[in-house]
């Protein structure tokens, strides 16, 4: 299985067939830990899998990827 930085790499062709699967999370404190020390400020996130994964450049361009600021505590989840 491709990954990159540790997360599952998801190609074009996998998002195409279910675009709505995916989306961006912006800011989460969930973040896994970047290997390099640093921190990440977006992530793609599988909701099916409920994981973080790696979404290739064409993916993050796409009009139809939907992004997910972090809006602290007070937001109610799902779970």
């Amino acid at each position: 299985m491709p990954s990159k930085h540790g997360l599952r790499k998801v190609y074009k062709s996998e998002f195409d067939r279910d675009p709505e699967r995916y989306v961006v999370r912006q800011g989460f404190p969930d973040f896994p830990a970047c290997p390099f020390g640093g921190a990440f400020s977006i992530l793609g996130f599988d909701t099916a899998e409920r994981s973080y994964v790696w979404l290739v450049t064409s993916i993050i361009r796409d009009s139809r990827l939907i992004r997910i600021p972090y809006q602290g505590e007070d937001v109610i989840s799902d779970e």
